[in-house]
């Protein structure tokens, strides 16, 4: 899910012993292990989205392993539809084989 992804830990919302945690998720078990109490109560937490990085290499390993099994045109389309990456630079990695597009 990536080390570095913003992750909000709240403990005990609106009660006296309210906690909330900003942190990656790289850094939320030191966190939460540095709290005797930080598993106590209700716990709500919240995962920020991926990057777009993140998006396009997933994007890019599903194109890779579509094309050749599929057409060009079939394999853009699943990945678009899957994905949203966009049609265009899925055609520029299929047919230019550019890394940066």
């Amino acid at each position: 899910m990536g080390d570095q992804r913003p992750l909000v830990v709240a403990r005990e919302i609106t009660k006296l012993h309210e906690t909330v945690y900003r942190v990656t998720v790289s850094e939320v078990r030191a966190r939460m292990t540095a709290d005797p109490h930080a598993c106590r109560g209700e716990l709500v937490i919240v995962l920020g989205g991926a990057s777009a990085q993140a998006d396009d290499g997933l994007a890019l390993r599903l194109l890779a392993a579509l094309h050749g099994k599929l057409s060009t045109r079939d394999a853009v389309e699943v990945v678009h539809a899957a994905t949203g990456y966009p049609r265009n630079r899925l055609y520029a990695r299929v047919v230019g084989g550019d890394e940066e597009t």
